[in-house]
């Protein structure tokens, strides 16, 4: 028995002790018989300061070689030569290079592999560069003989290329039937020359691609023949590029060419004309990119069937890298790039998702890198977009490293002070430097494996999934180099083995399958390069692919098409849109099938005429002749206070619609920028609009405004609110708002003695009858005190006394006056008492109500449902979303797509005291990176600020490793105030009655950016309360950027406070820019939706009302009703004087069948029944 025991023990111990199996295992070289190293020897004559591209590494090539069905390696080597490893399955392969004769001795960098002569062999074109003569660095085409030899032929074949070569790409771009090529080029220049502020586009720069198209057999040689036609085919334009990618952006069936480029040169899209011509028109698709582009890889990331983009760069995700990568937030430069025409650029992956095609069939994308966590891998090289899991859903994996740490800023501190070289030598003047720079650290980490969640939800599970050994990769590529359904992963390493990982999905799920698709093309493209694959699944969820094998980073991967299907266990229907534009479907195929798919030997799909694409809304702007210009003052708030992150002097202008001239017809105001004049735009007979401006407006900056019958004269009076950031100062009346009494006719007065002084750059402004005696009391809220973030500004609480108004803040809510920097406020009866209570919304604060107690505004202090929830709210608007008879609320906020990552555990901080008593306020704010909370600013800005910091922490090491409260330990923090944000989601607010509230973030696509406006109406007339949204600020810090990628937004309800977001090209709201106010009317048969745009251009849209539906106009003096409906439920109305974010809507009520009966309650209490057209 007791040897039984130890037997037991032992057999349990190995068991425990074994390793558990994860989705990737590493297969070590003694086992796969790969022990390629791309090695990089560091001397005096070759280093970084002489060749900066010396550890860039080396790609990939993935293809069956010699047709026995296994895919075979072939490894690019810069200072080693290359390696082609043939398969000899069970992962085992045997290098063949001597024999094969493909060995180099030059710098070789992109692989390319296709079949370029079309004889059923796969060949290999192979790029090269370096620091040597153009004669050592022509590229080469290795020919694939048919039995494992090759013989390089570039010469012949016309494409021996001499530039300094990054990638290459065989694709059709005149579609004649077979395969041209495009070269990536990246020339050994100077840091002076990469980093100049212009960019040549007339083919002379040394950096500039080219492409060749194939001419076609020749008839001597009897193979293709190959002339680059760069200058005439419109490739003119200078790059540094790293990333190479073919894609059918724009969904016309020709390919479209991008290319990410390094240093501050814009990437490029090439749009293909269609003519044999390409134009670059990256910022006609793109609003912001990564500003060191490094590899690139374009799929469906979020099965919405079309291509998505992700471009690599070199944030780190530590903070250590972060502060000692980064110096400071340098504004001014920023601006001169924009101003020298190139692209908002920002050191970070990024994402853009394909939003669809506007009513112009124009293609539109947005950059949510941060919002998916995909954006910060460091010192990335290669993104391969593919379900390694077959779950479905697209992962993501992401190569890294590098072999010195050359972004250090002691250590580019330390060579700025050096004279590198002896003047007229090229060699090194302090030898001393070199040896510093090959002390510097590697950046050697584990690559990234990024499991897809599904909306757009990313997760790391670079450990879980068995890949956390640190590397220096570069060039990767995807196959299943054992044929077992689920693919494998080959990397190219710098100084180390090349690591090659097995998949093992189909052995730890038995549940998720997948198929893979091999197409047969015609002669001239057997390969089917460029095909385009619609896999439509049984649970109704679409698949998409895009035919082409460069992908990542000098690499190629397996071509075919790989398609996970999670649960599903077949594919319905299969759709492969050719080359040539012929379409066929194949039908009902089973998981775990293995299909060729060959071209003319399928079901052809018969051509449909083009049906129109019926939206719900149609922009109008120009037809209605409400053409106008917003145009706003250049921030300069970073130069005050540098360590702001964003500016607050661009945040108008605000919007009211009314009848300003009683003609039943609906007119608009518009804000102005500082120096520029509102303007109204009257309606006329014809429903189109004149315009005027408000005279001597131009002194202001314009934010909200509100339309009301200031002095009860039976005319609509216009309130204007006075913000901005850009005057340091109160005394000279910037910031004075004012009032204009209306003479009846549409024609304003400023009333100058009706208002009290007012010293606050405010916001918003909002009307009620608060105190109930018959006039229109205002409420104006603060944004903030301008040169002295984040003082809280004064809020007023104005009363109105016969057309005057009387600052009764101190005396009936002086709770507002500590309630913080205020975006919009909201008068509402939240607890259906009858009398208006008042909700604000503002930065670095909850939502928060001050309950109407009859006498005075009493700030709710209970817990609520809101108080935890501190934001940098932007909005309000409200209304009864659930139908349940009390008002909800919508309210925007910054968004998920930023670097804050703000939480309730892990929330952002802001310590503000004058730490260097020099009368100013310093708010250092912070963040947590994994456990610990670090200060935001980079090192020197952080000095800009506080200088002793300099003194404090004299290496840009020692600031690294200090969390905060290591960097408040150099201060006096006595009296320092302390705030906070923990949640950024634009939300719905629930009213669960009893003044009880719950918070739900909106969909992801409500997320994309900072919300400002909003809109919420029955817009789909299904009987629900549907919500549309604008926003965008670029005004942000310029380290991690901008968050301008929405586009609008709108979300379907369902009556429940359940939302569902449609895709703007389908719901025909689409909006670029920064939007702020969102305003609307309805007529007899339309409804308008009106959006100020900051610095840009009006926009109004227009939707038919359903047939069954109808206005109903209320009376001035209407402010709330009940509507009861056929089913027996009873919801609830309010009309809002100021609403959203600097907005003011004009609310009649729509009236549909489904409703029995409404009651309308005025602002004295009393009501009135209303006959409906239905009873």
């Amino acid at each position: 028995m007791q040897r039984f025991i130890i037997v037991f023990l032992l057999a349990w111990s190995f068991i425990s002790c074994k390793k558990e199996k994860t989705i990737f295992e590493l297969i070590t070289p003694d086992r796969s018989g790969i022990y390629f190293s791309n090695t990089i020897v560091e001397s005096d004559s070759v280093h970084f300061f002489n060749f900066p591209y010396i550890y860039s590494g080396g790609g990939v090539g993935v293809a069956d070689f010699n047709n026995d069905g296994f895919s075979d390696i072939f490894f690019s080597g810069n200072m080693v030569s290359s390696k082609l490893y043939i398969n000899k399955g069970g992962f085992t392969f045997e290098d063949i290079s001597e024999n094969a004769g493909i060995t180099t001795h030059q710098w070789a960098s992109g692989v390319s592999i296709v079949d370029v002569n079309q004889d059923g062999w796969k060949d290999i074109y192979l790029c090269f560069g370096g620091d040597v003569d153009a004669k050592n660095r022509t590229n080469k085409l290795f020919i694939n003989n048919g039995d494992l030899t090759f013989t390089e032929s570039g010469e012949t074949y016309g494409i021996a290329d001499d530039g300094m070569s990054t990638q290459a790409a065989f694709f059709d771009y005149d579609r004649d039937g077979d395969l041209d090529l495009y070269i990536m080029q990246h020339a050994n220049e100077s840091y002076a020359q990469v980093s100049k502020l212009e960019t040549f586009k007339d083919g002379k720069g040394p950096s500039t691609d080219r492409l060749y198209e194939n001419m076609g057999i020749n008839s001597v040689t009897g193979h293709p023949l190959y002339k680059n036609v760069s200058d005439s085919a419109g490739i003119t334009v200078e790059g540094y590029g790293l990333g190479l990618a073919i894609l059918d952006i724009n969904q016309d069936g020709w390919p479209d060419i991008y290319v990410a480029n390094d240093y501050i040169g814009n990437d490029l899209l090439y749009i293909n004309n269609k003519n044999g011509t390409f134009t670059n028109e990256l910022g006609d698709y793109l609003k912001q990119c990564s500003l060191n582009g490094m590899g690139i890889d374009i799929a469906d990331i979020n099965n919405d069937a079309l291509p998505d983009i992700l471009v690599l760069d070199m944030l780190p995700e530590g903070n250590y890298r972060q502060k000692t990568m980064t110096a400071k937030m340098n504004y001014e430069y920023f601006k001169r790039t924009l101003q020298n025409g190139f692209s908002p650029q920002f050191i970070r992956n990024t994402l853009q998702i394909n939003r669809g095609a506007d009513a112009d069939g124009k293609y539109s994308f947005s950059e949510v890198g941060r919002l998916t966590g995909l954006y910060q891998t460091d010192w990335s090289w290669s993104p391969l977009i593919a379900d390694f899991d077959n779950d479905g859903l697209k992962d993501v994996y992401i190569t890294n490293g590098f072999r010195r740490d050359i972004t250090n800023q002691d250590f580019i501190e330390y060579t700025d002070q050096s004279n590198l070289f002896v003047k007229g030598s090229g060699e090194l003047a302090i030898n001393s430097l070199l040896k510093r720079l090959v002390n510097l650290d590697s950046i050697c980490l584990p690559n990234y494996m990024f499991a897809n969640k599904g909306n757009l939800h990313f997760e790391d599970e670079t450990t879980a999934w068995g890949m956390d050994q640190p590397t220096m990769s570069n060039g990767s590529a995807y196959a299943d180099l054992d044929n077992d359904g689920d693919l494998d992963l080959v990397v190219n390493n710098l100084n180390a083995s090349a690591s090659i990982y097995k998949n093992n999905t189909d052995q730890l799920n038995n549940t998720n399958k997948s198929v893979v698709v091999k197409l047969l093309g015609k002669n001239g493209n057997m390969e089917a390069i460029g095909a385009k694959i619609t896999a439509t699944l049984p649970d109704g969820s679409v698949r998409y692919y895009e035919n082409y094998p460069v992908r990542g980073y000098m690499s190629s991967s397996e071509l075919g098409i790989h398609i996970g299907l999670g649960s599903n266990r077949k594919i319905d229907s299969l759709k492969i849109t050719w080359p040539d534009g012929k379409e066929e479907v194949g039908t009902n195929i089973s998981a775990g099938t293995k299909l060729d798919f060959q071209y003319g030997k399928n079901r052809v799909v018969p051509s449909k005429a083009m049906l129109e694409n019926k939206h719900i809304f149609n922009e109008v702007t120009t037809q209605i002749n409400t053409l106008y210009l917003h145009k706003d003052n250049v921030a300069g708030d970073f130069r005050h206070e540098p360590l702001l992150l964003q500016q607050y002097d661009n945040n108008g202008p605000g919007l009211a619609i009314a009848d300003i001239n009683g003609d039943g017809y609906k007119d608009f105001y518009i804000g102005g920028g500082r120096g520029q004049k509102g303007t109204f735009f009257i309606q006329e007979d014809n429903g189109a609009f004149g315009s005027k401006i408000l005279a001597d407006s131009d002194f202001y900056e314009d934010m909200g405004a509100l339309f009301f019958d200031a002095d009860q004269d039976d005319d609509l009076d216009l309130y204007v609110v006075s913000g901005g950031s850009s005057v340091k100062y109160f005394e000279k009346g910037h910031y004075q708002d004012r009032l204009y009494y209306n003479d009846g006719s549409g024609n304003f007065e400023l009333a100058e003695d009706a208002l009290p002084k007012i010293e606050s750059s405010g916001s918003t402004v909002t009307a009620a009858d608060f105190d109930k005696d018959g006039d229109l009391d205002l409420f104006i809220g603060g944004r903030i005190v301008p040169g002295k973030f984040p003082t809280a500004p004064r809020h007023y609480l104005l009363e109105n006394l016969k057309g005057r108004f009387y600052d009764v803040t101190s005396q009936l809510a002086p709770q507002l006056n500590s309630v913080g920097m205020l975006s919009a406020a909201l008068w509402t009866d939240f607890d259906n008492d009858g009398d208006s209570d008042l909700i604000v919304a503002g930065e670095w604060m909850p939502i928060t109500i001050f309950e109407n107690t009859g006498s005075s505004l009493k700030k709710q202090e209970v817990e609520n449902g809101l108080n935890t929830y501190k934001g940098w709210w932007n909005s309000i608007v409200g209304c009864d979303i659930d139908l349940d008879g009390d008002i909800d609320y919508i309210v925007g906020n910054l968004g998920k797509n930023n670097f804050l990552k703000a939480t309730e555990e892990r929330p952002i901080r802001m310590y503000v005291k004058d730490f260097d008593n020099n009368s100013t306020l310093d708010a250092i704010i912070t963040r947590y990176i994994g456990e610990m909370e670090y200060p935001i600013a980079p090192r020197r800005a952080l000095i800009d600020q506080l200088p002793i910091i300099n003194k404090a922490f004299p290496s840009y090491r020692e600031y690294a490793e200090a969390d905060i409260g290591r960097i408040l330990e150099t201060f006096n923090t006595d009296d320092m105030v302390v705030m906070e944000a923990n949640y950024f989601s634009s939300a719905y607010i629930e009213n669960l009655g009893n003044g009880k509230f719950s918070l739900t973030a909106l969909p992801i696509e409500a997320q994309f950016s900072p919300v400002f406006g909003f809109e919420i109406g029955d817009f789909d007339a299904d009987g629900y309360p549907d919500v549309i949204g604008v926003g965008n600020n670029s005004q942000m810090e310029v380290i991690s950027g901008w968050n301008n990628t929405s586009k609008g937004f709108y979300l379907s309800g369902d009556g429940n406070g359940n939302f569902r977001a449609v895709q703007g090209g389908k719901s025909g709201f689409l909006i670029e820019g920064e939007a702020r106010a969102l305003a609307g009317w309805v007529t007899d048969r339309s409804r308008f939706l009106i959006a100020s745009v900051n610095s840009d251009s009006l926009r109004v849209f227009k939707s038919d009302l359903d047939s069954e539906v109808s206005r109903f106009p209320l009376r001035p003096d209407d402010v709330w009703a009940n509507i009861y409906y056929n089913n027996g439920v009873k919801s609830k109305f309010e009309r809002y004087l100021g609403q959203g974010y600097l907005s003011q809507s004009l609310d009649d009520m729509l009236i549909s069948p489904s409703m029995d009966s409404v009651v309308i309650y005025n602002r004295a209490g009393n009501s009135r029944s209303i006959n409906l057209p239905n009873q």
